[in-house]
């Protein structure tokens, strides 16, 4: 029956463990729980940047539930609550989010419903997934499992194997720290070396390329010498007085700048119109347009400043409302196309220069919160959104290890531990060999060794010399006994061994580099034995 129940055992076991298995693994691992890092401030009160949720595959996803799905255009994962249905196709929003997702995932992008959540726990593994922690973690307990001593628990017996303890001898102390460094960094230096190679080279990322779209506005007249116009002329910032002014110019020059790219061309063109409070206006002749091809372009409209004024002066005596007010309006309308790799960028713009019209001049209508050369000199920036195939990195520490990097120093890292392990162990391996014989024990059998003051009586006369220190080493655990230890006067060693009617002993001089019996027998007198 005790065979039956350890089956039984087995087989509940089994099945437990395969059923928290399908609940906890990955979709793609047999399971059925995605886990997922929370980012931004969408789900703000109640969940926060790092914390790490746990989302289920189910069949139904109804309104009101935190589920994940998956947005293809982004390559990315949103975790929202769900606010509408539309058939198929499901309406997402933040919790902290006023405006709804843009993308209207159906059941095949859902990933699952919400399960649990662990705060702060995104933030732990995402510390301990990167290839460079995880791998000191690793060195680390490699390091710390071949320096920690060898001790057996007191007050509980000593339980042996038949098979002896491997001849593993340890040289200085330092030599022995510095080889398990090595050890530890070529394991880091594999598992980073490893890593690269299994993650792409270059991945999917979204990329926010900026543009700038900058305009300069002008305007000049010539008129006669005055203590008005001293240098002849209508400077931008002044007023346009009529008469002596009869026309003036006003231009635009206009320039797309595409940092990570280049500017193609466009359209611009400008046009004056003149506006009335009342909402009455008339487009003014002269307006201009042009296609250019680049990224800079400017156009200029001449205006007739007495057929302004008397245009003005025709809708008054119809209207017969004098306390209406106008205004003069230049616009420039650009349309630019810019490109970045194979994407385009679609740039429009609309600035437009205000004049005030006054009984005998044309005043500029500068706002009083810009100064004149901001008001001249728009500017508006703008930005795309692409997906493109970057270069992918490791995250360590903080920083980035390009993967190009990682495949090409991790081998060549890895090597040079190697070799450096190696040299390593070889002044190990010829430390040990001048060793005292001793001390050489000491280190390799600490864990079978008891220290006495004195033994119980002369080994030399009452038991059976062995010929090297590893034959009663195989004794002892043959035997499951301990190894007596004492240390004569004159600096000998003497291991003993005692068993039920007979006893082993093997003896070591301090200032010898090496015992002269080398063989695993032991002999009684000259004759050789090999142990049972």
């Amino acid at each position: 029956m005790t065979g039956q129940w350890r089956w039984v055992r087995w087989v509940v076991g089994l099945l437990l463990a395969a059923a928290v298995w399908v609940q906890v693994a990955p979709p793609k691992w047999g399971g059925r729980t995605t886990f997922l890092v929370v980012n931004g401030t969408s789900m703000l009160p109640r969940f926060h940047a790092g914390e790490l949720v746990a989302v289920q595959s189910a069949t139904q996803h109804p309104v009101g539930t935190l589920a994940a799905y998956r947005y293809p255009a982004l390559h990315s994962v949103f975790f929202h609550e769900i606010v509408a249905t539309q058939g198929d196709h499901y309406t997402f929003q933040g919790i902290n989010n006023d405006y709804p997702d843009p993308f209207h995932p159906t059941s095949t992008n859902m990933l699952g419903n919400f399960w649990f959540s662990v705060p702060n726990g995104g933030t732990w593994l995402a510390f301990w997934r990167q290839p460079l922690h995880a791998a000191l973690l690793v060195a680390a307990a490699s390091l710390v499992s071949m320096t920690w001593p060898s001790r057996k628990r007191r007050n509980k017996p000593m339980r042996w194997t038949k098979k002896a303890p491997a001849a593993t001898t340890r040289g200085p102390r330092f030599l022995s720290t510095m080889a398990g460094a090595l050890s530890g960094l070529a394991v880091v230096a594999a598992v980073v070396a490893a890593w690269a190679y299994i993650v792409p080279d270059a991945i999917a990322t979204p990329q926010i390329i900026p543009y700038a779209q900058d305009g300069h506005f002008g305007y000049q007249a010539s008129v006669p010498k005055s203590v008005l116009y001293p240098d002849g002329r209508v400077s931008p910032g002044n007023p346009v007085a009529y008469p002596p002014a009869k026309t003036v110019q006003v231009t635009f020059t206009y320039h797309l700048q595409v940092p990570a790219g280049r500017s193609v061309g466009g359209t611009v063109a400008l046009s004056t119109s003149v506006v009335s409070t009342s909402g009455w206006s008339q487009e003014l002749p002269g307006s201009s347009s042009t296609t250019f091809h680049g990224s800079t372009v400017s156009v200029a409209q001449t205006i007739n400043v007495a057929t302004l004024f008397n245009t003005i002066y025709e809708v008054r005596k119809m209207t017969n409302d004098l306390s209406d007010s106008y205004q003069v309006v230049s616009t420039a309308s650009v349309h630019a196309v810019g490109m970045v790799g194979s994407h385009s960028i679609l740039a429009s713009d609309a600035p437009t220069l205000t004049f005030v019209v006054q009984p005998a001049w044309l005043q500029l209508a500068k706002p009083t919160t810009s100064s004149l050369a901001a008001y001249l000199n728009p500017v508006r920036s703008g930005s795309i959104t692409v997906v493109a195939d970057g270069a992918n990195s490791l995250a360590a520490f903080g920083g980035q290890i390009p993967v190009s990097t990682a495949r090409l120093f991790g081998p060549a890292l890895l090597g040079l531990l190697g070799v450096a392990l190696l040299v390593v162990l070889r002044i190990q391996q010829q430390a040990e060999r001048t060793m005292a014989e001793p001390t050489r024990i000491a280190r390799q059998y600490a864990s079978l060794l008891i220290s006495v003051d004195a033994l119980p009586f002369s080994p030399s006369r009452r038991s059976i010399r062995v010929g090297s220190m590893e034959g009663l080493v195989r004794l002892a655990v043959q035997y499951e006994r301990i190894i007596l230890h004492a240390v004569e006067e004159n600096g000998r060693h003497i291991y003993l061994l005692e068993n039920t009617g007979e006893s082993y002993y093997f003896s070591a001089q301090e200032n010898s580099e090496a015992n002269t019996a080398s063989s695993e027998g032991y002999t009684v007198g000259r004759e050789v034995v090999t142990p049972p």
